[in-house]
């Protein structure tokens, strides 16, 4: 007998002081007004309009343009629409009347360690976005269940069912297509060589289909009407990140109601219809507090463990939920510290590869001096890594200037591998390093013998002309 706990939204209405009702309402954002708002706001919100000509309607993406505190602000000035300008939202217009086909989670922040430190709690928008209402449903006595979820080093990608026109949508962040079913892939699937953005949700689309040969079709179109499953395209090709997987996957974490203002349906209800119908779900762990205390030191246990777990462990961190029995309270996210070290190192390696003719300054102490900082725990093994980072730029942005300057190919190739190949990047000139013991940058450069393996044969053929014409 199948568990119908988690086959429906949570949708109990009691009445409870201070908790916010409208979580549970349909949206109040009127659609049409946000479409005709977001094309006039031309520096805060991006809106890309796309025919459907089978169903001769209209499709919108919209999402939110500002970035870090820009971004903060605007949801400060405008708290009702971080409910709505989520990531991936895309709004139907079918003769006038519009819905939305897919949505996902709302914007989240990294966790403020507000037990810790009470000065944080001057940052009045991210107190009440991450522990205002968990401490508000403990004062009522509302236990609250901590969820933590691995965060997996993918793509972000939404898959829904649209019964209006009964056709499977697949998204990434800003591209969707609609697809009835494997055939309608093959007929629809662009040239399989493009390598772009708009490429990546057919590769989905393929892994998804291709996964569904053995499921119930009709029954898992029935659960994700009106509802986006979200996860983690990992191991693409295309778009390597930092953490490598062995082989590509779709791996499920979360599960959104297209039409109600909840911040997502609760982690198990995602849990549930992922094991359901045999779909990927990401590694999770649920903990019970009772009282602000307990609460308090769970996150802070969670934070020194996460932050401080090497990247073999727990990769690139881990996304945290705060649920009481009746919403999803907040959600924010935590980083292992050696995880950020790689981010800042592989930002400053491609930005020097593309600056280092427009600036004498210097990126590796620019790059120290952030990474120490980042360094909060004063890991011995991360200090010496990052000394060891610095010699890296510092050869590097002296090996442009001097000896490559004109070489716009190895300008090429490095950027490249930096971007895409990162870590493959990474761990040779870290190996070249510890073989060839290089410590002078200007007078035996690690780039050197990098270069050697990048262009053996090149190299080759200038150590022959070199010893003619000795």
């Amino acid at each position: 007998m199948q568990n119908k706990k988690y086959d429906i939204a949570f949708q109990k209405q009691q009445s409870l002081p201070n908790i916010n009702q409208k979580q549970f309402q349909q949206e109040e954002i009127d659609l049409e007004n946000l479409i005709a708002y977001a094309k006039k706001a031309n520096n805060t919100l991006f809106i890309k309009e796309n025919p459907l000509n089978q169903a001769k309607a209209i499709y919108y993406i919209v999402r939110i343009k500002l970035k870090d505190k820009d971004e903060q602000k605007f949801f400060e000035t405008n708290p009702d629409l971080i409910f709505i300008l989520r990531r991936g939202l895309t709004i139907l217009n079918l003769n006038n009347n519009y819905t939305i086909l897919r949505k996902g989670l709302p914007k989240f922040y990294d966790l403020g360690d507000f037990w810790r430190n009470k000065e944080q709690q001057q940052n009045q928008f991210l107190y009440k976005n991450q522990l205002h209402n968990a401490y508000q449903s403990l004062k009522l006595n509302i236990p609250v269940t901590i969820v933590q979820q691995q965060q997996e080093n993918g793509e972000n990608f939404q898959i829904s069912f649209s019964s209006i026109l009964q056709t499977w949508v697949i998204s990434s962040k800003n591209v969707s297509i609609f697809c009835k079913n494997y055939d309608d892939y093959l007929l629809n699937c662009p040239n399989k060589d493009i390598h772009s953005p708009e490429r990546l949700p057919w590769q989905i689309a393929e892994i998804w289909f291709s996964d569904m040969i053995e499921k119930n079709i009709e029954q898992l179109q029935k659960d994700l009407t009106d509802h986006t499953l979200i996860g983690e395209f990992v191991n693409n090709p295309y778009f390597v990140h930092i953490i490598e997987y062995q082989q590509s996957a779709l791996k499920f974490f979360a599960l959104v109601n297209n039409h109600e203002r909840n911040l997502c349906c609760h982690t198990r209800q995602a849990e549930h219809l992922a094991n359901k119908h045999n779909l990927q779900f990401v590694k999770t762990k649920y903990m019970q507090a009772n009282k602000k205390i307990i609460l308090d030191n769970h996150l802070q246990r969670i934070q020194d463990s996460i932050q401080q777990s090497p990247l073999s462990i727990s990769g690139e961190g881990v996304v945290l939920y705060l649920f009481n029995e009746f919403e999803c309270l907040s959600i924010s996210k935590i980083k292992t510290i050696e995880y950020e070290q790689h981010k800042l190192f592989r930002t400053k390696l491609t930005t020097l590869i593309q600056q280092y003719q427009e600036t004498q300054q210097s990126y590796a102490d620019a790059y120290q001096q952030e990474a120490n900082d980042l360094n909060q725990y004063d890991d011995r093994d991360i200090s010496r890594t990052i000394e060891l980072n610095t010699h890296i730029l510092s050869s590097l942005q002296y090996y442009l200037i001097n000896v490559k300057q004109k070489d716009l190919f190895f300008k090429e190739q490095i950027y490249k591998l930096c971007s895409k190949y990162y870590m493959q990047f990474y761990n040779q000139i870290i190996e070249l390093t510890k073989t060839h013991n290089v410590k002078n940058y200007e007078m035996d450069n690690i780039f050197k013998y990098y270069d050697q393996l990048l262009y053996p044969q090149v190299q080759k053929k200038q150590e022959i002309k070199q010893m003619n014409f000795e």
